[in-house]
């Protein structure tokens, strides 16, 4: 694995900064070590850091659903007592 990022020019060994992170690239969806062989026809992947959490994402979104539900509820009420 490692000689590939070399031959590619992605990294200039195992203690480089752009790779600095443990399991930043891999195979086919799967995180790798720096001496893992790689095979002809394998599709050599870099992983960056998430930005932002998808768990926190979801839940942001389902509270913002949740509210608008909670309004047009408020809404129907409030039509009816007029």
């Amino acid at each position: 694995m490692g000689t590939a990022l070399i031959q590619s020019g992605i990294a200039t060994g195992p203690n480089d900064p752009v790779l600095a992170r443990k399991g930043c690239f891999g195979v086919f969806g799967k995180r790798k070590d720096w001496d893992s062989p790689i095979y002809a026809g394998d599709r050599l992947e870099l992983y960056s850091a998430l930005l932002i959490d998808p768990k926190a994402v979801r839940r942001k979104k389902a509270n913002q659903n949740q509210d608008a539900k909670f309004q047009a509820a408020a809404a129907k009420r409030k039509a009816r007592r007029l």
